[in-house]
């Protein structure tokens, strides 16, 4: 078989001087091309515009392709010739399908998506970042796809992905190839606990009890404050809020005439729950269930209160297995958010027991930060201690 630069060579011959029939000239890096306007124009909407539009090549017949190589446009013009017997191996669909791309000519650029992919069947570690990241440059979505396959059958490895040329595969990319790795290990090795179901439009882990009348409901002669939320009232003390968070401090350095502030965050219940928790009269500090923490346990990071935040911490870490894929997921992100490093990764261990596709389709998951959301794939691949 003869080398490409063979091909090109005798390629190039048959372009170099003007034939019987050929009307439009090409020249790129200098040098002329003389071909056929009217195959350009049909494989080619791009040089259909050039050619037939108001452009100065229809008037010129000449078309300038700068920045282009030679070598790269004879293939191209090799490929559209129906004289030619083109055969477009791995070298020359990586050469053309930039070409492909910029001229809008279809079916060559499914063509050199379609090499590439048998290409990756038993590509290197480098060979599929490289094709993985051209499928996502020229959004080849059958390439990505079994380029990402691929990846997961390589076991890639975030501090893996970078290869001779220093180029690194996107966050999103590595997520995608650890979810992918994930769900092939289920199939080696059997599945795990099948996703908890939830009704339409049931959110996870929320208060969705009744409400019930709070003992702070009624004024005494030393509550100072008024709390509405919900549209009902609380009393409590204004020196325990301030002491015990900065934004109720806050809030109540604007408080209104009548002695009241509005939450905007929290249910009446949950409200409730963490006044009995800040009264010091109040001996049982103890929480109902889980449910109700991890509500209690954002609260605290919204409203900044440390020792709520600490009684939420200590208890979801000793009854972390009672949560479900949603519970767990959503603690990884509220545990992200209080930088609390322990329990973070306490939750994240526990979501092995479920598939990653359970995991994956809660709403928390979809909110952590990829840097999170990259972490836990690999706790749930154990690729770290």
């Amino acid at each position: 078989m003869a080398s490409h630069t063979e091909n090109w060579k005798l390629m190039a011959t048959m372009y170099s001087t003007p034939s019987k029939n050929s009307d439009v000239l090409i020249v790129v890096d200098g040098r002329k091309l003389y071909f056929y306007k009217q195959l350009l124009c049909l494989v080619s909407p791009v040089f259909k515009s050039m050619l037939c539009s108001d452009f100065k090549e229809k008037k010129t017949q000449t078309i300038n392709l700068e920045g282009k190589r030679f070598t790269d446009i004879v293939l191209l013009l090799a490929w559209i010739d129906p004289a030619v017997t083109f055969k477009i191996d791995e070298y020359r669909a990586n050469t053309l399908l930039p070409l492909a791309d910029e001229y809008d000519i279809t079916n060559l650029r499914q063509t050199c998506e379609q090499v590439l992919c048998v290409c990756l069947a038993k590509g290197s570690l480098n060979v599929v970042i490289r094709y993985l990241q051209l499928a996502e440059q020229f959004n080849l979505k059958n390439l990505i796809e079994k380029a990402l396959t691929r990846a997961a059958e390589l076991n890639i490895k975030h501090e893996d992905a970078v290869d001779k040329t220093h180029t690194v595969i996107e966050d999103s990319t590595l997520i995608t190839i650890l979810e992918k790795r994930a769900k092939i290990r289920e199939q080696l090795y059997g599945f795990r606990r099948h996703p908890t179901q939830l009704k339409p439009d049931e959110p996870p882990s929320e208060c969705t009890e009744a409400v019930e009348e709070s003992k702070y409901s009624a004024a005494t002669d030393l509550t100072d404050v008024t709390i509405i939320v919900d549209e009902k009232r609380l009393y409590f003390f204004s020196d325990i809020l301030r002491r015990a968070s900065s934004r109720f401090a806050d809030k109540l350095d604007e408080i209104s005439e009548l002695g009241e502030i509005s939450l905007d965050v929290g249910s009446y219940n949950e409200i409730s729950t963490i006044l009995e928790f800040l009264d010091p009269t109040n001996e049982d500090k103890s929480f109902v269930n889980v449910k109700t923490k991890l509500p209690l346990f954002w609260l605290s990071l919204e409203y900044d209160i440390t020792v709520l935040h600490e009684a939420c911490e200590n208890y979801l870490m000793t009854n972390i297995s009672q949560l479900n894929e949603h519970d767990l997921t959503r603690c990884i992100l509220l545990a992200n958010r209080g930088q609390c490093s322990e329990l973070m990764k306490t939750a994240m261990r526990e979501t092995r027991k479920y598939q990653i596709s359970a995991i994956a389709a809660t709403e928390s998951y979809k909110q952590l930060d990829t840097d999170t959301r990259i972490q836990l794939l690999k706790f749930f691949l154990q690729e770290i201690n």
